[in-house]
């Protein structure tokens, strides 16, 4: 039976192999390394006032889902972006993707949000047929990103004004 909850700090090891494993999915292996990953969710879990973590469980970990409150949102109320959604390969086809997002709508209502957003890779496909069988609305807007270097250029900018 697979279940999902809210997680804890106290939930870091569990977490740990399911985040490593989609940094290795999306990044290639070895890109980020455990320990890495271990120092990243502790400091998270630290501060995440403003966010959610949910984790399915079967006996071991097979999914989890981050979202985090932002506003304004619809009616100058607060909306939740979902950063990361992922289940492990293993689990795939077991319908743990629609219970985390059941469980992420769940947790944005009881706490009086009004809207979710998140994104995908346009190439993602099969994400795209999942969110579309939930009844996900495709918002045609594009999506802008400073990374890296021109985050470093952008920041440095204001220097040289």
């Amino acid at each position: 039976m697979i279940t999902v909850r809210e997680a804890t700090a106290a939930d870091i090891g569990l977490l740990q192999p399911l985040v490593a494993e989609m940094q290795d999915h999306y990044e290639g292996p070895g890109v980020v390394s455990g320990d890495d990953v271990r120092l990243r969710l502790t400091e998270a879990m630290t501060w995440l006032p403003g966010g959610i973590v949910l984790i399915a469980l079967e006996t071991d970990p097979v999914g989890f889902a981050t979202l985090y409150e932002m506003f304004p949102g619809r009616y100058a109320g607060t909306m939740w972006y979902l950063k990361e959604i992922y289940v492990a390969q293993a689990a795939r086809g077991k319908g743990v993707g629609d219970m985390l997002m059941q469980a992420s709508a769940r947790a944005v209502i009881d706490r009086g949000g009004t809207r979710i957003e998140f994104t995908t890779g346009s190439d993602n496909e099969g994400a795209q047929r999942f969110y579309e069988r939930l009844g996900a609305e495709v918002i045609p807007k594009v999506f802008y990103r400073f990374d890296d270097e021109a985050l470093s250029k952008l920041a440095g900018s204001a220097d040289e004004d």
